[in-house]
């Protein structure tokens, strides 16, 4: 049993780039076109490059050897970078990444609390079924032009 456990392993349980991560969240705040932060201010937003990694490093498996770790983390580090939010290689490699994972099967993310849709957003983008709520009725309105609206209203 204790075999399976380690298997099941994921990449945020054991090791994240904190400091990385952190910079790139700082540099997000003073983007001021095509970040959803302009959309609606909300106090408790989670910066959607965070996001990103968050979601990924939970969706990966923890290697066992170093080197493959290494390249994870670097992985990790340019899904961060906001320059990389619309580059659909680095997208792209990280979803092939999660697909191995599980599969090839789509996995299912849920945030019951999802705020203003960050969380949901960059799991969107990362190929998951992501299903959100809120039960803050300003937060649900958010979340619908985050997520639902420019799907339904685009060119």
């Amino acid at each position: 049993m204790k075999d399976k456990d380690n298997e099941d392993r994921r990449l945020i349980e054991e090791s994240l780039p904190i400091k990385e991560i952190s910079e790139e969240g700082s540099k997000e705040r003073s983007i001021r076109e095509g970040n959803i932060s302009t959309l609606h201010q909300w106090w408790a937003r989670k910066p959607i490059t965070a996001s990103r990694a968050v979601v990924f490093a939970s969706m990966v498996r923890y290697p066992k050897d170093s080197e493959e770790k290494s390249k994870l983390i670097n992985q990790i580090i340019n899904l961060c970078k906001w320059k990389n939010s619309n580059n659909r290689r680095t997208i792209s490699e990280a979803k092939e990444k999660i697909l191995e994972f599980f599969n090839g099967k789509t996995p299912k993310i849920l945030d019951c609390f999802a705020g203003g849709g960050s969380i949901p957003l960059e799991a969107s983008r990362l190929g998951l079924d992501a299903y959100s709520s809120d039960l803050n009725p300003v937060a649900y309105i958010t979340q619908l032009a985050t997520l639902k609206y420019p799907t339904l209203y685009r060119n």
